[in-house]
Formats: structure tokens, sequence, C-alpha cells
């Protein structure tokens, strides 16, 4: 069986069993802590639902999946509650720019959008946009390197 589909079912039960018990979103937010610093989110104590899940998950010989079970949770918990993280990277803050792309977000998804941003002076100029496990690189180092992959491949049918 393919990592993929194990730690989708792990992340399913999760979600099932927080949601049973009440405790889906503490579950949510120690898991989303989690994955944005573990150092951070490992000084905070675990909601009981996730202490219990996590040796579960120790108990069966799957720890090395755990971000994977983790990053399926968190997407199967936004699905369910129709919620979508959208994650805006730019080369350096700009309300105005941020404003244009979370009106064009709006536009292109349903539901409710959470944002989160990133700053990252590499991609030079424009913007990342990252949801629902799409990624739509309007940056101008994203630009440069498809410019470059299409020159290489041109150079490759030459030679």
């Amino acid at each position: 069986m393919s990592t993929g589909t194990i730690s989708s079912r792990y992340a399913k039960a999760l979600l099932l069993y927080a949601t049973q018990t009440g405790g889906a979103d503490r579950v949510y937010s120690s898991v989303k802590a989690y994955l944005d610093d573990p150092a951070k989110a490992s000084a905070e104590p675990l909601p009981e639902e996730l202490e219990k899940f996590v040796a579960l998950v120790v108990e069966e010989g799957r720890e090395s999946l755990i971000k994977l079970i983790f990053r399926s949770f968190l997407l199967q918990y936004e699905a369910s509650r129709k919620v979508s993280t959208v994650v805006i990277t730019t080369a350096g803050p700009s309300a105005e720019l941020r404003s244009k792309i979370e009106a064009f977000a709006r536009s292109k998804f349903e539901g409710e959008l959470q944002f989160e941003y990133k700053t990252d002076p590499t991609i030079v100029g424009g913007f990342i946009l990252e949801t629902r496990g799409r990624r739509l690189d309007l940056s101008v180092k994203g630009k440069l390197k498809e410019i470059e992959d299409t020159l290489v491949e041109k150079h490759n049918r030459i030679v």
C-alpha cells in the first residue's frame, strides 16, 4: 500500500475520532501549529485525542509517516468544513498587492478562505499562491525558470 493511501486513511480516522469526541478544532489547531513550527508546538500540551492517536501511530510503527498523516488531516478537515488555507508568497510586504491577490483568490475559490503570508525576496517580484494542492507561480523567478526550461528543451532537441 502506498504511503499516500496509508497517511490518508490514518488522517481520516483521526478526523472521525476527533469529530466524535468534539475535539476536531483543538486537534486541527495543534496539528497546524506542529507543522508550522515543530519545536514551538512540542512545548505545548497535546489535546487528548491527538495524544492517543500519536500513541497508536507509534504502536503501529508508522511514526515515519506522521507529517504526511498530519498534512492529509489538515486537508480533510478543511474540506469537511469548506475552509481553504491560501498561502501567498511575495517578494516583500505590500498591503495593496495582498488585497488584490485575496480578491483574486475569493473570485476563484468558494467557501471560507484563510490567508497566510510568506515573504521570499528571492522570487524578485510577483507572487506565488498555493491552496488545495494547487500552486500558481506568477513570480519573476518562476517566469525566468520557465524561460530557462524552454531554452534547455529546445537546445536538447537540436543536439
